[in-house]
Formats: C-alpha cells, sequence, structure tokens
C-alpha cells in the first residue's frame, strides 16, 4: 500500500511538473502518465481505506485538470495526446463534469501525505514507536514543491 500510494503523490508532483516542459516534449509524457495514473487510481480503489484512497485519487484528478487548464490558458495548446483523447471520450457527459469541477478544487498534498500515514499507521505494530510518528501532524514549514 505504501508504494501505491507513492505513486499516487509522485503522479501529482510530475503533473505539476510538467507545466516546466515545452509543449512538443509534453505529450509522450503525457501520454505515459495517462496510462499510469489509469493504473494507480483502478489500485487504488481496490485498497486500503476508501477515504484515503479517495483523497489521493481526488489529488491526481487535480493536478490533470489544472494542468489541461493551464496549458489551454498559458499555451493555447490544444494538441493533446492520443491516450489522453481517449481516456476523455471513454467517460460519460457526467464524468467529465465532475472531472471539469478539479479545475477549482484545492487539495492540499500534505493532507494526502498526512491522510496516508495515519492509515498505514495501522499496519504498524501498536508497540512501534514508527506507529506513534506516522499518527503525529505534520507540523513543518510548507515549500512550494513539498
Amino acid at each position: 500500500m505504501k508504494a501505491l500510494y507513492a505513486e499516487a503523490l509522485r503522479l501529482g508532483r510530475d503533473l505539476e511538473v510538467l507545466k516546466a516542459l515545452p509543449p512538443e516534449g509534453r505529450g509522450p509524457i503525457l501520454t505515459e502518465k495517462t496510462d499510469f495514473m489509469q493504473r494507480v487510481i483502478s489500485e487504488l480503489a481496490l485498497t486500503g481505506n476508501y477515504q484515503t484512497a479517495d483523497l489521493a485519487i481526488a489529488y491526481m484528478y487535480q493536478q490533470s485538470v489544472q494542468l489541461a487548464e493551464w496549458a489551454r490558458e498559458v499555451e493555447s495548446d490544444g494538441g493533446w495526446p492520443d491516450q489522453f483523447q481517449k481516456w476523455l471520450g471513454n467517460m460519460t457527459e457526467e464524468e467529465r463534469a465532475a472531472l471539469k469541477a478539479y479545475e477549482n478544487v484545492n487539495i492540499n498534498r500534505r493532507d494526502v501525505v498526512q491522510a496516508v500515514r495515519e492509515e498505514l499507521a495501522l499496519f504498524v505494530p501498536v508497540w512501534s514507536g514508527h506507529r506513534r510518528v506516522l499518527r503525529e501532524t505534520i507540523k513543518t514549514k510548507r515549500y512550494v514543491l513539498n
């Protein structure tokens, strides 16, 4: 489960970092990330606490929708890779409308990390000091890419 949640967090960060790439270099990577996101979402939906998984899935959706919105606004980039277009094409109108709602969602990565840590603590022995550390609230200063 730890590896699966780490993949979800990594994917969300990767989607944020894709903004730094030129549009022509972004396509193949975005296709790869779309396939990866579909796999991670499927596995998350079947693994662990549904609330934590739902938060991690929502974070990934938020990042992908915000990347698409950013590209459309900043670059007028209509050339999304075929795999991404196919993914959107397979959605119902209701699903696409729900996905569009993620444009204005603000799921903080730290909240996802905190929820994942609390869930993972359930699988650490009660007597372990590591369990206590995982359940503590993250109190460090937040940096932009953290």
